[in-house]
Formats: C-alpha cells, structure tokens, sequence
C-alpha cells in the first residue's frame, strides 16, 4: 500500500459480481457438457472396446468437470463474501497511512507515561511512604494504571 492506493467498494463490487456472472456461465456450461458425456456414457448402442475405453475417458473427463464446478462454486462464494465484508466507505492510502502515525504518536506518548509514572513510584522515598499527607505514591499507581488503560485502547499497528 502506498499513499496513492485506494479500494473503492463500489468498484470492487462490480468486479466481484462480473467474476460471479464468469463463474455461473462456466459452470452452466460444464453442466451442458456433463449431460452430453452422461448421454454417451449411458449410450448403450455400441459395445466395441474402443467404445469403452472412450467411456472411462469421458467418465475421466466428467470427474475433473465436476471438480471444475466445485472450485467455481467456491470462488463464487468467496466473491460474495467479500462484496459482503468489504463495506461502503473508500479506502485511501494517505488518509490510513495519517490515521496510523497519529496512532503511533498516541501509542508513543502513552507508553512514555506509564513509564514516567513507574519512575516516579520507583523514587518515592520512606519518608513519601510514611507521610500520611503525601499522595505521590497512590497518584503515581493511579495515573499508571489509567495510561495502562489508554494504551490497551489504542490500536497496534
């Protein structure tokens, strides 16, 4: 992806339901072709061995058709998938790369202050402790965990 890139739904729709056409119109015709290799093979007029080994190879033939057939089906299910999960809004580079540096600027800024706070608890003194006035120490914890918070939130990457 570069900041140039965009996915326009609407467009990979479109794509996605002109595949789909491709794939019925494959598979109607491999259906047309499996009952003339069905009318053949059942085609008991000729009993000559040539005859039978080109049925086997027609059986052959309608193995790897029906094979065809079923990758197709998959295809076509994969398409409407993705037309389904794809959504409406229009995807472009730049505005994902922005989004993503403010994002790590955020990420950055959080995990400085959690490791600001863990400073601050780390030097508090006896006396700190001891002082029952002096709220240095449950801040610090407090103001920790709420930054902790923040950046479970943030999105990686």
């Amino acid at each position: 992806m570069t900041d140039s890139s965009r996915l326009i739904p609407s467009k990979l729709k479109a794509q996605s339901e002109a595949a789909i056409t491709r794939l019925q119109a494959y598979n109607e015709s491999l259906r047309v072709s499996n009952v003339a290799l069905d009318a053949f093979i059942n085609d008991d007029t000729n009993r000559s061995k040539r005859f039978n080994n080109a049925k086997r190879k027609m059986e052959d033939y309608k193995l790897v058709s029906n094979a065809f057939i079923q990758a197709n089906d998959s295809d076509i299910a994969e398409h409407r998938m993705l037309a389904d999960i794809v959504g409406d809004i229009d995807l472009v580079g730049a505005a994902i790369f922005h989004s993503l540096s403010i994002n790590m600027r955020d990420r950055y800024f959080a995990e400085d202050r959690v490791a600001h706070y863990r400073r601050v608890q780390h030097n508090v003194t006896i006396l700190q402790r001891l002082n029952p006035f002096d709220r240095t120490l449950s801040n610090a914890q407090q103001n920790q965990r709420n930054w902790e918070r923040l950046l479970e939130n943030i999105v990686e990457d």
